[in-house]
């Protein structure tokens, strides 16, 4: 059985956690309290405690994000977490990482974590395999300026075909740059069908045109593996077939992400409209109750444990000077 945490424990962890947040962005004690008062809140009124929240804000401070991105974005991570079923710590570190991929302001925070739900709810990814696709395709897709949701929706259709994670950000990293550089090989196999690299290289195409280029000319798998890579060329010879269809996997989940606003919000309230979740709700509700009767005593608590300590060390020294006088006799 789980031991019950007292007012203390929940309260000097809560007060650690923002302690962090204020070491990292540096700013005054009157921000800090705006900081505070927004954690809390998330942590009254949503299954995440106001420590998850405050550890969560330090990710996003650990970006460089400013007091005012920092209060806006926090929510969105928590709704993000929500609705894909993870941590709020994992849920930052993947929209921070994301932001920075794509060189995306602050703003652009809510249209993430929309693009990142559309993706969880209509396709294979999960969590785990959608944060490892983006850690190995997102900085390439970005080098080519492809958009974030042409990149989730790209990384989607390796994912489809089974592919790990991270499998399917390698093959697609290792097929766009391998379609950027041009070989004698590669160029004698497109020139079958009337292709030239100018049209498959990525920086000047999308990457759903590529392949549709490549499924109309019917290209075979040994030109494929010419010119995109033998480990690439499998799930491109599908993906490039499925390309040319009426209604293709990627214009629909292209058109989910566009027509996404607001599916975050959606699929978290759906989450949490359960036994399980609203019992989460109740106990952080609790645990701010035992942050409020924490900061009632937390200051003289702390000056008291500071006498502790000063004495603690005193006595330390006394018996260190005492033990030195009977060893000199």
């Amino acid at each position: 059985k789980k031991k019950k945490r007292s007012s203390v424990q929940i309260g000097s962890e809560f007060e650690q956690s923002m302690q962090t947040v204020a070491a990292i962005t540096g700013e005054t004690s009157q921000v800090m309290r705006s900081l505070e008062n927004e954690v809390r809140r998330l942590g009254a009124t949503t299954s995440f405690t106001a420590r998850e929240a405050a550890d969560a804000m330090g990710v996003l401070a650990r970006s460089g994000m400013e007091a005012a991105d920092l209060l806006k974005v926090t929510g969105e991570v928590l709704l993000f977490a929500g609705a894909a079923g993870t941590t709020l710590n994992r849920s930052a570190q993947l929209i921070t990482a994301t932001m920075r991929q794509f060189s995306l302001e602050t703003s652009h925070s809510g249209q993430v974590t929309d693009i990142f739900s559309v993706a969880l709810k209509e396709s294979l990814f999960d969590m785990q395999s959608l944060t490892a696709a983006m850690r190995y395709g997102g900085s390439v897709a970005s080098s080519f300026n492809m958009s974030l949701d042409e990149t989730v929706a790209s990384l989607a259709l390796f994912r489809n075909l089974g592919l790990e994670g991270s499998m399917a950000g390698t093959q697609f990293r290792m097929a766009m740059s391998k379609a950027s550089k041009e070989t004698n090989r590669g160029t004698e196999a497109l020139k079958k069908y009337n292709l030239t690299y100018a049209d498959i290289n990525p920086s000047l195409n999308s990457f759903i045109d590529i392949m549709k280029k490549v499924g109309e000319a019917n290209m075979s798998m040994s030109d494929i593996i010419k010119v995109f890579g033998v480990r690439s060329a499998g799930s491109i010879s599908k993906i490039s077939q499925e390309s040319i269809k009426l209604g293709n996997e990627f214009d629909r989940l292209m058109t989910e992400m566009r027509l996404g606003a607001g599916v975050t919000e959606e699929m978290y309230n759906k989450m949490q409209d359960t036994v399980k979740m609203q019992a989460l709700v109740v106990k952080s509700a609790q645990e701010e109750i035992a942050i409020t009767l924490f900061d009632s005593f937390k200051e003289p608590l702390k000056e008291t444990l500071k006498v502790i300590s000063g004495a603690t060390k005193f006595v330390g020294d006394t018996l260190k000077s005492m033990s030195s006088f009977f060893f000199f006799f």
